[in-house]
């Protein structure tokens, strides 16, 4: 099954971070994974299965006590197979009555013994009944030197199991011998879809330049995913040949085959092709034409723009659309200026809103450049994008610029949205600000999706807002020979009303009541220190104190001790309260 396959791949990997996978697994005694487990060497693997042999009842505990026994047998045997040079001694562990580990250990080692003298035992393996077996020969003879085992590969293609020819595809094309190009592309004819994709993967791995018209006629198909394979191999292929090949392909290529070329062409990022993508920018083709701008859009340097700025000064209508729509693509910053421009200048209305689209999205979060697209934007379409981004800006700009879209009916669910947007990031730095502005978003009636969050919101804010923020701090204290359980009953000068105090500041981007002595204070071990506020209360009512501390924690009121834990711990928020009557004033 699914399972036993995945505990198959980890028990070969052989590596020591699949065993603490594997033993979180294990529950029954018939399980795979323990045989998994007990297949991997070393001290990692071993001490796990005796932690599980000496916690497991039965009948688990024999089980595992089985597997320890079988694991000591096996893998000496396998440190044997793999350290011998004879082999005559090896091939008995080629027995199917083995255990795989040990007759796939068998089998590489053989292969790394004989070299082409193996082959006919790597091919008859190819029928074998275990998979990781029959893998293990298409590896052995993907790295055997010489051309007598990419002729073995190759004349195996038709009779091997169907499960076994993707990775004897891939195994020719890693090989890197031309020689097969024309069996990989008969491959990709393969009624099989694994074979195809597979085939086109490795006509990109044996990089052979006479492949590239090929592989972007399979790319032109859009045959999802062997078009995407064929795209990948085109922009991955290796060597100096390729790109002039690819060049050679455009000039007598067309339609979607040249397209494909181009964008090749641009994903490869090959330096002297820039010239090559902006004449193809003017071709009579749209298709054409828009593979050279997506080309130059990825390229996204400042030579790639000039080549779009150009374009759009054409004087054909077509072009310049297409420039509006690369730039409004950019992958970063370079084109702001551009699309600004564009979005405030005499273009007709479809480019002016593309390229103001745009530069929202280049904006991102920046609230000088989203008021600038807020004073462009004449359609509630474009004003969302800019509420959108709003959302995720500065907490007090972003609500004063979302507010007056409060009373807008056709964008109040968005400027609503995105209020709650910022409330929500608002809470941990200023649950007071959040908790006024989920308010006002509450108040207004909300669609129910943002209702939803925004009471989310309001009952995380309600959590945190009343925080007490405003701390002072003392020094360190310490006494030779105290640990921290002695030093919480040892008072120190603060306690009688002397010692120097200085503002405790909260680091930033902290939750707004957790703060980290050590930065006030450096760093040091048995130590203790104090903290010290005032609150003002309107009036004389009831009230719970919260508090949380990584180990320690003494609490004074008006005086008077009314919460202490002298424990080891880490922080957690709320672990200490205190019940206290706060007096007005």
């Amino acid at each position: 099954d699914a399972k036993g396959e995945v505990c198959r791949i980890l028990a070969l990997s052989a590596r020591p971070e699949a065993v603490p996978v594997l033993a979180r697994l294990i529950k029954k005694p018939a399980d795979m994974t323990l045989y998994a487990l007990a297949s991997i060497p070393g001290l990692e693997s071993e001490k796990a299965l005796r932690d599980i042999f000496a916690a497991a009842a039965e009948p688990l505990k024999t089980a595992v006590g089985n597997e320890l026994l079988r694991r000591n047998a096996v893998l000496g045997a396998t440190d044997k197979v793999l350290a011998s040079t004879n082999p005559a001694e090896i091939r008995p562990y080629l027995d199917p009555r083995q255990s795989f580990v040990l007759r796939t250990a068998a089998l590489k080692r053989l292969a790394e013994l004989q070299g082409a003298a193996a082959i006919p035992v790597l091919v008859q393996a190819f029928q074998d009944g275990e998979p990781e077996f029959r893998a293990q020969a298409v590896r052995s003879l993907e790295g055997m030197a010489g051309p007598e085992a990419t002729r073995a590969l190759s004349a195996s293609l038709s009779s091997a199991p169907a499960v076994l020819k993707p990775l004897i595809v891939g195994a020719l094309g890693q090989r890197g011998d031309r020689g097969v190009r024309l069996t990989l592309q008969e491959a990709v004819s393969s009624p099989e879809p694994e074979i195809r994709i597979s085939a086109l993967r490795a006509l990109g791995a044996l990089s052979d330049p006479q492949s590239v018209g090929f592989l972007a006629e399979a790319a032109s198909r859009n045959q999802d995913p062997e078009s995407k394979a064929a795209r990948e191999s085109l922009a991955l292929m290796k060597g100096p040949e390729i790109n002039p090949a690819i060049r050679a392909q455009i000039k007598v290529a067309e339609g979607s085959v040249k397209g494909e070329l181009i964008k090749a062409l641009g994903r490869r990022k090959a330096e002297g092709d820039l010239e090559i993508l902006a004449a193809e920018t003017r071709n009579a083709d749209a298709g054409v034409r828009a593979a050279a701008f997506e080309a130059l859009c990825r390229r996204g340097d400042e030579k790639a723009r000039v080549a779009v700025i150009s374009a759009l000064k054409s004087g054909n209508v077509e072009v310049e659309e297409g420039a509006v729509r690369s730039l409004a693509e950019w992958p970063n910053d370079l084109a702001s200026a551009d699309l600004l421009a564009i979005a405030g200048g005499p273009s007709s209305l479809v480019r002016r809103i593309l390229a103001l689209r745009g530069f929202i999205r280049l904006a991102g979060s920046d609230p000088v450049k989203l008021d600038q697209a807020l004073k462009l934007a004449t359609r509630d379409e474009e004003k969302r994008l800019v509420l959108s981004g709003l959302g995720g800006g500065d907490f007090q700009e972003a609500a004063f610029r979302i507010r007056p879209f409060f009373n807008n009916p056709a964008l109040k669910g968005e400027a609503l949205a995105a209020a709650a947007s910022v409330a929500g990031r608002m809470v941990r730095q200023d649950p007071e600000g959040a908790w006024d502005l989920i308010a006002e978003v509450l108040a207004l009636n909300p669609p129910d999706k943002v209702r939803e969050e925004a009471e989310k919101v309001r009952e995380r804010a309600r959590r945190r807002k009343g925080y007490v923020l405003s701390w002072k701090v003392s020094e360190a204290y310490s006494k030779e020979g105290l640990g921290p359980k002695e030093l919480f009953d040892q008072p120190f000068p603060p306690e009688s009303g002397g010692g120097a105090w200085k503002d405790l500041s909260r680091p930033g981007g902290q939750e707004p009541a957790r703060f980290n002595l050590e930065e006030a204070l450096g760093t040091g071990d048995n130590r203790a220190a104090y903290l010290r506020t005032v609150v003002d209360s309107q009036s004389r009512r009831k009230a719970v104190l919260e508090m949380g501390s990584d180990d320690g924690l003494k609490v004074w009121f008006n005086g008077k001790v009314v919460a202490e834990s002298n424990i080891i711990r880490s922080y957690a928020e709320g672990d200490d309260k205190a019940e206290v009557t706060l007096e007005q004033g």
